[in-house]
C-alpha cells in the first residue's frame, strides 16, 4: 500500500511541476500576444478557466458526466464560458448556443 501512495505522490508532484511550467509559459505568451490590459486579463481568465476545468475533470465523478452531456448541459456549458471569453470566442459560443437551442426545439417538436 505504501508503494501505491508513493507512486501517486510522485505522479501528483510531477503534474504540479508541469502545471507550473505551463503557467509560466502562459504568462509569457499573454505578455507577448496582448497589447492592452483588457486583452491580457481576458487571456489570463481563459487560462485560469482551463486550469480549473482540467483539475475538475480529473475528479472521477466528472468522467461519467462528460460522456452523458445533454443538449441542456451543452447550452449551460456555453453560458458558463461566456464571461471568460474574448469577443470572437464569445460570438462563436453564442452562435453555438443558438444552434443547440434550435436543435433542442426540433427534437422536442419531433416527440
Amino acid at each position: 500500500m505504501n508503494e501505491v501512495k508513493e507512486i501517486a505522490s510522485l505522479a501528483v508532484e510531477e503534474t504540479f511541476k508541469k502545471l507550473n511550467l505551463l503557467t509560466c509559459e502562459l504568462i509569457a505568451k499573454a505578455k507577448e500576444e496582448t497589447s492592452t490590459k483588457e486583452e491580457y486579463d481576458a487571456f489570463m481568465r481563459g487560462a485560469a478557466f482551463v486550469f480549473y476545468c482540467v483539475c475538475e475533470r480529473s475528479r472521477p465523478q466528472w468522467k461519467e458526466e462528460e460522456s452523458n452531456m445533454t443538449l441542456e448541459d451543452a447550452i449551460q456549458h456555453c453560458e458558463d464560458l461566456l464571461p471568460f471569453l474574448a469577443e470572437r470566442e464569445k460570438t462563436e459560443h453564442l452562435r453555438l448556443m443558438g444552434w443547440l437551442k434550435e436543435l433542442k426545439k426540433h427534437r422536442e417538436n419531433d416527440k
